[in-house]
């Protein structure tokens, strides 16, 4: 895990680390890009995250959350009330790191993916408050509109949003091959005829003879959400998997996001449709 230390970790030029605290955050760059969290002096990666404004303000708003008496709320940073739920239960303070990144949007949630999931393959598993992670201890706030902070639970109770997440998946296959990163998918059948179990699980979205994808989604409920796909008219064809070992959300969202970190490895790209894309 001594990568993860790196200025260089997955060939972006991270700054070095600084104390999460509003006067000490100066050295940032104002300007979109990447950023890591961890506990002070710790080999570990609590959160990444990506903004396309500031990542000093967006790195500053966070840290002006933290010191709060009660849980923040989930916004304006969604990973806040997990690091407030650490720092209170295993006395933590906070340290970052940023990477400018130029491109748009999707360019840097893809990099983010794809960080992400170079994360699980380093260490075997996710960071502490990415992909819905909480601390198993808490419940967790709701935002400022609703007004509804999360706790501390009672003694013998657990949040399964604390429980262990998947073990990473591999980049193997072809995208749109049926043994794709270890995963057991269906045929490949046209979206309208798709009759999916009414069960949790990823599935991807492609177009007749192109190799990669134009997406890659979760669900709790495969045939639900694959019909409404079909009103999109933005893909003609289908392939799911279904995942009864990852039956919390957090957990489908660790498999998605390792499947959109392997195909930008494998195509250089992310699936066409993905993080708002045209599909074109």
């Amino acid at each position: 895990m001594f990568i993860l230390l790196t200025a260089d970790w997955c060939a972006l030029p991270w700054s070095l680390w600084f104390p999460l605290k509003s006067g000490a955050l100066r050295p940032v760059p104002a300007v979109p890009g990447l950023y890591r969290i961890r506990p002070t002096g710790v080999l570990e990666l609590s959160y990444i995250g990506q903004t396309g404004r500031d990542l000093r303000d967006r790195l500053a708003r966070l840290a002006r959350q933290l010191p709060s008496a009660q849980m923040p709320f989930d916004d304006p940073h969604t990973a806040a009330p997990a690091l407030w739920a650490w720092s209170r239960s295993d006395g933590f303070t906070w340290e970052c790191s940023a990477s400018p990144v130029e491109g748009s949007k999707q360019d840097r949630m893809c990099l983010e993916a794809g960080v992400l999931w170079r994360y699980r393959l380093e260490t075997g598993q996710s960071t502490r408050a990415n992909h819905g992670r909480f601390h198993p201890r808490f419940t967790k706030s709701g935002t400022r509109a609703k007004g509804v902070r999360g706790h501390l639970l009672a003694d013998g109770l657990m949040n399964p949003d604390g429980r262990p997440g998947t073990a990473p998946l591999l980049a193997s296959g072809e995208p749109t091959g049926p043994g794709w990163c270890g995963m057991e998918w269906s045929g490949i059948v046209p979206i309208d005829h798709a009759a999916p179990p009414r069960e949790g699980g990823v599935y991807r979205l492609m177009a007749p003879g192109d190799t990669a994808l134009l997406y890659v989604g979760e669900t709790s409920n495969l045939r639900a959400r694959i019909r409404a796909h079909r009103n999109t008219g933005k893909a003609s064809l289908v392939s799911w998997s279904t995942t009864p070992w990852a039956v919390l959300p957090f957990q489908r969202h660790e498999l998605e996001n390792d499947l959109i970190g392997a195909h930008q490895l494998q195509s250089g790209a992310p699936p066409r449709m993905q993080f708002g894309g045209s599909g074109t």
